[in-house]
């Protein structure tokens, strides 16, 4: 068990637990009127969501946290109604919450992206999850319990080495590029490829949000959450000023990173250039440690990749549109 009625639980190598630390309980003391949640009419008789809404937005629902466990077999069935009770059952004699009361209230947003879930009172972040992480979802009900159980992989703790930050930023491209595809037309994708190219060679982040909102118009303007990762650390807070300026919501955290933000270290982003070309010395040999160039480096030179595949992109379906 781990959420009540519409609940939600959480992953087995997660099963939501509450943290040590807790709530702030002055904070719920405090509180006289919970906010409205942003909610959605569901379709009948399937109570089904419009998918676009869950593209764009993100939709709220009031639950109980039960908790989260880790160190789960991975030879548990996740289909099993069985085997996930049995497992529940038995953390909730150590770990997880006995009984349900106020103190368990929260809510889940759920978006394309990520699952978010906060405390009720307060609203502090119990944890997000991007959809991407989660390998199962399992549904049970159990007398007037009903019981959603997320299965995550463990976090990793690594620093990402040149290799993983290949793939991720293939993984940023394949994402955009199929977004541009299904969003824009050759001509626009030409446009978004010049200005994206205008801005990586000096031209504000000021000058290039104001030219893609007027590219995107209101209908597409959630295109602009996609752009994160090919922001520099150094203009990411005027970019992040300008989406709330428009209105772009990102689903109180739902939609943020929707494309992902390789966040550097200290470190990695004191010793990469400004604008986002790279600085490492020497001939790249990477023989001496002096000579290594930083993650933050790495990272600028496959967005820079990234832009002028971007641009390539642009003149095929540009042919692609002439070529019977």
């Amino acid at each position: 068990r781990v959420f009540e009625p519409p609940g939600i639980v959480s992953p087995f190598k997660r099963v939501f637990l509450k943290g040590e630390k807790g709530r702030d309980k002055k904070a719920q003391e405090k509180t006289t009127e919970r906010r409205a949640l942003h909610t959605f009419s569901l379709s009948l008789p399937d109570h089904r969501i419009d998918p676009d809404i869950l593209l764009n937005d993100y939709v709220e629902k009031e639950v109980k946290y039960l908790g989260q466990l880790t160190s789960v077999p991975g030879y548990l069935n996740p289909s099993s109604r069985t085997e996930v009770l049995q497992l529940i059952d038995n953390a909730r004699s150590h770990q997880l919450a006995g009984q349900l009361t106020t103190e368990q209230d929260a809510v889940v947003s759920l978006s394309a992206y990520n699952v978010k879930l906060v405390w009720r009172d307060g609203e502090d972040i119990i944890l997000r999850v991007p959809i991407h992480d989660i390998a199962a979802v399992s549904y049970i009900r159990d007398d007037s319990l009903h019981l959603v159980v997320l299965k995550t992989a463990s976090p990793q703790t690594k620093t990402a080495s040149e290799g993983e930050l290949s793939t991720t930023a293939t993984e940023l491209l394949q994402d955009y590029m199929t977004t541009l595809r299904t969003k824009l037309s050759s001509q626009e994708i030409q446009q978004f490829a010049t200005l994206l190219h205008e801005y990586r060679n000096g031209a504000s982040v000021h000058e290039f949000c104001i030219n893609l909102r007027q590219l995107y118009g209101d209908s597409r303007k959630f295109l602009l959450l996609g752009l994160r990762p090919f922001i520099p650390e150094k203009d990411s807070q005027h970019f992040e000023n300008f989406l709330e300026t428009i209105g772009v919501k990102d689903g109180r955290g739902i939609i943020t990173d929707s494309f992902g933000r390789y966040r550097r270290t200290a470190s990695s982003a004191s010793d990469s250039t400004t604008n986002g070309n790279g600085a490492a010395g020497g001939d790249g040999a990477g023989s001496d440690e002096g000579l290594v160039p930083s993650e933050g480096d790495e990272w600028d030179r496959m967005i820079s990749d990234i832009s002028n595949d971007i641009e390539a992109l642009g003149v095929s379906m540009d042919q692609e549109g002439v070529t019977p």
